[in-house]
């Protein structure tokens, strides 16, 4: 195995107390990255998805979302009986109002089996510009990949694991990191750009 050391450090014995701890959180580091990273790359893709929702919906949905303001917006129950001639069998459990006026208003329906679509009416007009499937898109994907890698229990069961893994990885990773001989505020808190040694590994 080996360690990493500052080529100014004079290594301890390989078999010192000291040195067998740095060695063991040196493994336990290494190990929990190989569990962790896979997880938190796929936690901070899809997460970046999330977080960013409306700028992607504006730019996936642009034939739903914006319309061209003219005049006085009809009435919400003109924009809802719109929605219910398309959808008559569909039951209706919420709106959400435009968010400027370029924007349509979305209505959230409940199909007869049981599908959950985002109907966006024009609030103008009172005309259904479509519908988005709300279980079947690029952000319902990302949020079951977040929560549970869309296995289920076992996902949401994985995430955790790796979790409680990335604070070993942290505890290991800060252990690492302090310096073994000394503390400088140089090399430890800043980086020491004008120095000409590096850092390398020995056996």
């Amino acid at each position: 195995m080996s360690q990493i050391a500052s080529s100014n450090d004079t290594l301890l014995p390989s078999g010192t107390p000291e040195n067998r701890l740095y060695r063991a959180f040196w493994r336990w580091h290494f190990f929990a990255g190989l569990l962790v990273i896979p997880f938190m790359l796929v936690l901070a893709i899809t997460g970046s998805i999330y977080l960013f929702k409306p700028q992607l919906d504006g730019m996936m949905y642009p034939h739903l979302l914006t319309v061209q303001p003219t005049a006085t917006p009809v009435s919400y129950t003109q924009q809802v009986a719109a929605v219910e001639r398309g959808y008559p069998e569909a039951t209706i459990t919420r709106i959400i109002p435009p968010i400027a006026p370029d924007h349509s208003t979305e209505v959230q329906i409940t199909t007869t089996d049981e599908r959950n679509l985002a109907v966006f009416v024009n609030p103008y007009t009172g005309q259904v510009l479509g519908d988005r499937d709300e279980d079947n898109n690029l952000q319902a994907i990302a949020r079951k990949l977040h929560g549970e890698l869309m296995i289920g229990k076992w996902g949401d069961y994985l995430v955790e694991l790796a979790a409680c893994w990335g604070l070993v990885l942290l505890i290991s990773g800060l252990y690492l990191w302090l310096p073994r001989h000394r503390f400088s505020l140089f090399g430890t808190l800043i980086p020491r750009f004008w120095s000409q040694s590096r850092r390398r590994i020995c056996a």
